[in-house]
């Protein structure tokens, strides 16, 4: 790249001479180069040598571009296969939390039920005796005569 560049400009550099030589001439100098020294002549070649290397210099540009092109297209590749395994395994990790999550729920669930069951039976240890005593009363007041036997021999 740095040959082909310096080639450039040391030909450019040789145009610019050999304008600048045409263009110190006089008026009556330049006349006379242009006939015994046409632009076929004298600057064609140089011209030539600058289409050259700046087409040299074009075609390295190219070729420089289109490797880092593909240097950065396989970076990219590396990195979209490291995201690709970054994802799985964000899903992995996700599924074995769900998983732990609903064990705990389950836990917080059965233990949630044990102690509802053990609140319902202290309720219902706590209302028997109420109950039976309850029963007890409507048992006697159903075998309570209405009357007594002294207040129906008093009346009649």
């Amino acid at each position: 790249m740095k040959d082909a560049i310096s080639s450039l400009y040391a030909h450019i550099i040789l145009f610019f001479q050999q304008a600048v030589k045409w263009y110190n001439m006089g008026p009556a100098g330049r006349a006379i180069s242009a006939i015994f020294k046409p632009y076929e002549l004298g600057y064609k070649d140089t011209v030539e040598y600058i289409k050259i290397c700046l087409e040299t210099v074009n075609n390295i540009v190219d070729a420089a571009a289109g490797a880092e092109i593909r240097d950065i297209n396989i970076i990219i590749q590396l990195q979209s296969q490291k995201v690709h395994e970054m994802q799985v395994q964000l899903k992995e990790m996700q599924m074995k939390i769900d998983g732990r999550i609903n064990e705990v729920l389950q836990v917080v669930t059965i233990l949630g039920h044990k102690t509802l069951t053990e609140n319902v039976q202290l309720d219902v240890r706590d209302m028997k005796p109420r109950i039976c005593d309850i029963q007890f009363s409507h048992i006697m007041d159903i075998l309570t005569p209405k009357s007594s036997p002294e207040d129906l021999l008093r009346k009649s």
